[in-house]
């Protein structure tokens, strides 16, 4: 490899990697100032106004810092809440993806924490049965997929609270392929690092 090759590699790959710093620990200091948190999961919803999920078609929504804000035991999180209608022994599935800003240099996501209560406020579910790296293509930047999945136990209205897991912010939770202008056949893995904050995309089924 010639050095003009060399040098630009190094010079792509050191943006790359200098472009991938955010300002999610920044702006989570504006949720350690708010004294309107929620501290269990009926405040929750009263302190939100639920946005009602469609089972024919996806619901897009995003989470910013002008969303109200939960208390996950030694942190904090801005938060979405969604509604569904529910019947007793109902299957229900809600795919979730936290799409990826990968504008730029800089690639961030919102690594979610997401579970189902019931209108009182009693956990549902909290266990997905898949999260993690989702893949991209045509349809999807670089996300977090997850799916819960289960029977509903009563009648009742539903609420799907999705927010950020913010233990670990800036740090790696995926990674992008990128390709290097000086040897296009050739890619470098590029970190996504979590934020407080992130688009979101969200599919009901009921059966």
């Amino acid at each position: 490899m010639s050095k003009f090759k060399v040098f630009g590699a190094l010079f792509v790959t050191g943006a790359l990697l200098v472009g991938c710093q955010s300002t999610a620990k920044k702006d989570y200091g504006q949720l350690l100032n708010s004294n309107k948190v929620a501290l269990t999961n009926g405040e929750a919803i009263e302190n939100s106004t639920a946005i009602i999920l469609n089972p024919s078609k996806p619901t897009e929504a995003k989470v910013t810092l002008n969303d109200s804000i939960i208390q996950f035991g030694k942190y904090r999180s801005n938060y979405k809440l969604f509604e569904f209608d529910g019947t007793k022994g109902s299957v229900y599935t809600i795919e979730l993806r936290s799409l990826c800003d990968c504008l730029g240099f800089s690639k961030t996501v919102l690594y979610p924490v997401a579970y189902i209560i019931d209108d009182e406020g009693t956990i549902i579910n909290d266990k997905p049965v898949k999260l993690g790296q989702g893949s991209m293509g045509f349809s999807y930047p670089m996300n977090i997929h997850g799916i819960w999945s289960g029977t509903l136990p009563k009648t009742s209205k539903y609420y799907f609270l999705v927010a950020a897991d913010n233990r670990n912010l800036e740090t790696n939770v995926a990674d992008v392929n990128a390709q290097m202008a000086s040897a296009p056949y050739a890619s470098i893995s590029v970190p996504m690092t979590s934020d407080v904050k992130g688009e979101l995309e969200i599919k009901l089924a009921l059966n």
